[in-house]
């Protein structure tokens, strides 16, 4: 992703309105005078009744949690505890509508809601943005009635009912007569749009304090994971907890939440494998995430004409013959948990993608002129989901006719379709172990009154988590990192060289996974695929224990690599003698917490660059070593 940009404020009053310069493009839809009106009335003390409810949810929990405790489990366990009492507020506020509903709503408030709601010393980064967003998506998802009927055509309600009146009251407020306002509805209700049918204003309202709640489950889980890594709860004044760390931990946690906020060049499974996002053939998945670095829309779509637009989301792809390539050590174990392939479930999901984008407007084999194609995308980036006008089976019709131009057989897809449908398709039963703080597992189609809601946002989590309780030859696996990262250090013109079992002359050998050459430089690479269990994320103790002691075995591991270099630095296969520098490190697909600030265990502090490191940041420093060897 592009570098954090100053986010911006989505809906202007008229104090601070600006007017559009030539080659802006305003897209109005039915919600947006009205919801700018709604701003403006309702919401001036929308951030002080937000912190008002946070106390409030804290001061409640304490009257039955008395004792805080210190650190390790015991707070862990606290904290915990605190999630579920935070868990039970937003169940008993989102359950008022369906999913539906929530979705409709919630991506047309601007993705900057924490500016707004927080204290000026609380974190507002690009990357907790995306995750209290999601908390959001996964709180809508299992909270939300799947059997309230909450949303309309626009040629069923008469205008002055529009939004509790919220439409009547703000084209009232710049100054249109009812005459006026009629004839504009009458506009919207010629295009037949879906919209939301029992708004009222306290669910507009409600978004903002569940985005605080929200904010609290952020917030509760980062303490979690500052506990695990040595941090300690204690009491201050209002019933109030505070996380304390030493400056030492301080430090090495700031520098952790700088590497895993880095742009990744490829997407990382919890399996410890990852895809490049190199597009090598047209086999590509289109999907989304929130854009929480503001990026313009202009610089997406290349057009100056949308210089003051910023969408919602952000595009993304990743090519699925790369993908199944990249984790076919895993087709046996997955096929055999699930009763279909990994390529099935990518040609299951480019097809829904592609029936999405289809629907949208934006086939790629339309004639349309590109501003009408950029507009298309700007649809599509400002909501990430449509809703087709198709029940279950009529939806397995459109998806069978596309995969069956991917090459299956008409047999294969009648048995395997139905299996994966029933999988993504949003029911109770998935709502009740959905997990919110391990954002799944997450649906792709909701059902509603008008037929199937798809939403392309949800991709990014499933990709990421496909593999979870899949049970593989964990060496394998290692292997397979292996390969992957060889030919991507190939591709990208870093000379690799042959020998990677390293025999020096007294009878003694050790290997490395790879070994990059620049210039008077030898990077010798150790490759771990580590699977990232979900506690690890939550921020329980003893799993980060667990990781440390991993992370220590592979950083002594290392070192002695480096060791046997230094002492032999020519072998029998090698030489070594004219390296100025010769550095041992760790990949891992994932940056990794480093637990300790001593020099041993970094190449350079100051730069966050540690021995043991993404394969992102391999990349990183060897582009600078590159540079600086110029």
């Amino acid at each position: 992703m592009p570098k954090s940009k100053k986010p911006r404020k989505k809906f202007r009053t008229k104090k601070n309105q600006k007017k559009f310069t030539q080659g802006d493009i305003h897209i109005r839809e039915y919600y947006q005078v009205a919801f700018n009106f709604f701003i403006r009335k309702y919401l001036e003390n929308i951030k002080i009744e937000v912190l008002e409810l946070r106390y409030k949810l804290r001061s409640e929990f304490y009257q039955e949690h008395t004792i805080i405790p210190k650190s390790g489990d015991d707070a862990f366990n606290f904290l915990k505890q605190y999630l579920f009492h935070l868990e039970a507020i937003l169940k008993e506020i989102i359950s008022s509508h369906s999913p539906s509903f929530w979705i409709h709503l919630y991506r047309r408030v601007g993705v900057d809601v924490l500016h707004l709601i927080v204290k000026d010393n609380e974190s507002v980064s690009p990357m907790t943005i995306n995750i209290v967003r999601n908390f959001m998506e996964i709180a809508f998802l299992k909270f939300g009635d799947l059997d309230k009927v909450d949303l309309c055509l626009t040629k069923d309600l008469h205008y002055n009912e529009i939004l509790d009146g919220l439409f009547y009251e703000s084209h009232k407020d710049i100054g249109l007569s009812d005459q006026k306002i009629e004839e504009y509805w009458n506009q919207y209700t010629k295009k037949s749009e879906i919209i939301l049918k029992d708004y009222k204003k306290i669910d507009h309202k409600n978004i903002y304090f569940l985005e605080g709640i929200a904010y609290e489950y952020w917030k509760t889980t980062a303490n979690m994971r500052s506990i695990a890594k040595g941090g300690e709860l204690s009491t201050c004044e209002n019933f109030f907890w505070r996380e304390s760390r030493t400056d030492d931990l301080n430090k090495l946690i700031s520098s952790y939440d700088r590497r895993i906020s880095i742009n990744f060049k490829y997407l990382p499974t919890a399996k410890g494998l990852i895809t490049y996002d190199e597009i090598e053939s047209n086999n590509n998945l289109f999907y989304t995430v929130y854009n929480d670095n503001f990026v313009r829309f202009s610089q997406i779509c290349s057009d100056k004409k949308f210089s003051n637009v910023i969408t919602n989301f952000y595009p993304q792809y990743v090519n699925i013959d790369n993908f199944v390539d990249s984790h076919k050590v895993l087709e046996k174990p997955f096929e055999k948990k699930k009763k279909y392939s990994i390529k099935f479930c990518l040609s299951f999901f480019k097809a829904l993608s592609d029936v999405f984008i289809e629907h949208r407007g934006l086939d790629k084999s339309t004639n349309s002129q590109d501003l009408d194609k950029n507009i298309k995308l700007f649809s599509i980036l400002q909501r990430s989901y449509t809703i087709l006008p198709l029940n279950k089976d009529a939806l397995f019709t459109e998806l069978k006719t596309k995969i069956l131009h991917f090459g299956f057989s008409s047999t294969e897809i009648d048995e395997v379709l139905p299996k994966i449908l029933d999988e993504y398709i949003l029911d109770k039963e998935q709502q009740s172990i959905m997990s919110i703080w391990s954002f799944g597992p997450r649906p792709l189609i909701i059902e509603n009154t008008f037929g199937s809601l798809i939403d392309v946002a949800g991709f990014s989590t499933i990709l990421r988590n496909l593999f979870f309780g899949v049970r593989e030859n964990q060496t394998e696996r290692g292997v397979e990192l292996e390969r992957i990262a060889r030919n991507f250090v190939e591709k990208n013109g870093y000379t690799l060289l042959k020998d990677r079992i390293l025999k020096n002359n007294f009878q003694q050998e050790r290997e490395a996974d790879l070994v990059i050459r620049v210039n008077n430089s030898i990077i010798l690479c150790d490759c771990r695929s580590i699977e990232s269990p979900v506690d690890l994320f939550l921020g329980k103790p003893s799993t980060q224990i667990a990781r440390n002691s991993l992370i220590q075995d592979k950083f002594e591991q290392i070192e002695s690599l480096k060791k046997f270099i230094i002492e032999h630095p020519i072998g029998k296969n090698y030489d070594y003698s004219y390296a100025d520098k010769i550095f041992s490190i760790a990949i891992l697909p994932d940056p990794e917490w480093i637990p300790s600030l001593n020099k041993d265990y970094w190449i350079n502090l100051d730069q966050d660059l540690p021995k043991i490191m993404s394969i992102q940041e391999l990349f990183n420093f060897l582009d600078k070593l590159t540079l600086s060897s110029a």
